[in-house]
């Protein structure tokens, strides 16, 4: 034990503590990190995949969903032809509607995605600089609201917690501002307390604690980037690869055009359409 202005000091303690508070900065980093990537990151890179290809994909989607009615109508007025009864337009629209319901709404839901993709490429960006200031303004708060690293905390801290997920979310430099002001009101209030550990047995948990979290959502941050829409980033730096995936989709919806056109005189002649 060495003794320092009368107190007694234990270095392997104090050794002990510092290692925790790094464990603790290390894993409020991470966890920033990991937010920013299932939040900016993700949107980003769902927004312009959606833009470069995705658009393109969908649209033949559509042109998939097309041919397989056709298809369905030609069926109708064949069978309907073979039993030498009528059958009219309206009466296969209706069949149509109600069996292609689900596709249409698969359809409506993609058109969505494209729409926000849209205005969240063409809205307002915040600036290098400002981006880095809402990151590390975050990252400061992790530390003293997560509730990985303060489970003891009230549920007025909670619910700011929740405010300032939701702010980071959205970029929103003067929302997370106003809230750190108000965690620093609670702390001088005494509302959020630091829990504080005195014995060695505590501290050395507690880095076993933090140091699993981190090897978990080191993990769970990996897994993501081997999922939709991460996989897309190296793809979409590649403008030669991005151009000839897209050349690729535009011969693949000229070709179900094509495709169309010749089940659409089908169709027509067997229902005695004007190009019968």
């Amino acid at each position: 034990m060495i003794i320092l202005d009368g107190l007694g000091v234990n270095p392997e303690f104090e050794s002990a503590k510092r290692e925790l508070e790094a464990l603790r900065k290390e894993y409020a980093s991470l966890l920033a990190e990991y937010d920013d990537l299932t939040g900016t990151v993700r949107r980003n890179l769902e927004a312009e995949y959606m833009l470069q290809i995705g658009r393109r994909e969908n649209e033949i989607f559509a042109l998939q969903i097309q041919v397989q009615q056709l298809k369905r109508e030609i069926a109708l007025y064949q069978a309907a032809k073979n039993r030498r009864e009528a059958i009219s337009e309206a009466e296969v629209r209706e069949i149509i509607v109600k069996e292609f319901a689900e596709y249409k709404a698969k359809l409506d839901e993609l058109q969505k995605k494209v729409r926000e993709a849209e205005e969240h490429h063409f809205s307002p960006k915040l600036s290098a600089a400002d981006c880095k200031a809402v990151k590390e303004a975050y990252r400061e708060l992790v530390k003293l609201l997560h509730p990985d690293l303060n489970p003891e905390l009230p549920e007025a801290a909670k619910q700011l917690w929740l405010r300032i997920v939701e702010a980071y979310k959205n970029n929103d430099f003067l929302e997370l501002n106003i809230l750190g002001d108000m965690v620093e009101a609670l702390l001088k209030e005494g509302d959020v307390k630091v829990h504080t550990l005195d014995r060695m047995e505590e501290v050395r948990e507690e880095q076993e604690r933090i140091s699993r979290k981190i090897a978990d959502l080191r993990n769970r941050m990996e897994q993501l980037r081997r999922e939709p829409p991460f996989v897309y980033e190296k793809l979409l730096t590649d403008v030669a690869a991005v151009q000839a995936k897209r050349r690729e989709l535009d011969e693949l919806r000229e070709n179900f055009e094509k495709h169309i056109e010749e089940l659409t005189r089908l169709r027509d002649g067997l229902r005695g359409g004007k190009d019968a």
